[in-house]
């Protein structure tokens, strides 16, 4: 049975283990947890995404400098 409320944009991201143990630590403060307790961070990537959608300036894109502080 499909999950009750507005159907949710389709988001897909790779993430490596070190950002996987930092979104479950970041989910579990923030309180964004399933229902047996386990860090809900498909929540948690939703918000970053809603926020950074929100506050970014329109038409920024990324620079050199900036993807080489994100490594």
């Amino acid at each position: 049975m499909p999950r009750p409320g507005p159907r949710r944009a389709a988001t897909a991201l790779r993430l490596g283990d070190d950002i996987l143990m930092q979104l479950d630590e970041r989910a579990l403060l923030e309180e964004f947890v399933k229902g047996d307790g386990e860090p809900n961070r498909s929540d948690m990537i939703r918000l970053f995404v809603d926020y950074g959608l929100a506050t970014m300036p329109m038409n920024w894109r990324p620079t050199v400098d900036t993807l080489q502080k994100l490594r």
